[in-house]
């Protein structure tokens, strides 16, 4: 499904501010990405083994906390760890860089907007 947005703006300068807000809005409103998902099924077997397969890592991170002192992993677990923060990262990263992207290009068009208004 598509979702529409109408945001309305007063040509005068009187409504400049309100004007500048909307289109503020309305461009934030446009970079949201909805992704639906279907809920799946998870059928018996398939949980038994999810759940025997986390018993087993819980039981490797409790003997490698046994024989240590303090809190200590599976080296499974920590390089699993290691790449999912590795990951999020990256992710962060490119999000940042986009976030930046886009005040920059909105900043422009706001600095136009003004140009025009004045003129």
């Amino acid at each position: 499904t598509k979702t529409c947005i109408i945001a309305t703006i007063a040509p005068t300068v009187q409504c400049q501010e309100e004007t500048i807000s909307t289109l503020d809005y309305a461009h934030r409103a446009k970079n949201i990405r909805n992704r639906p998902e279907l809920n799946q099924k998870i059928s018996k077997v398939t949980m038994i083994k999810e759940l025997a397969a986390e018993i087993e890592k819980l039981k490797l991170d409790l003997c490698a906390t046994r024989e240590k002192n303090g809190v200590y992993l599976s080296m499974e677990r920590y390089e699993q760890g290691e790449l999912e923060r590795n990951q999020l990262r990256e992710t962060v990263k490119a999000m940042k860089a986009e976030a930046e992207a886009e005040e920059v290009a909105h900043a422009a068009a706001l600095e136009a907007m003004r140009v025009a208004h004045a003129a």
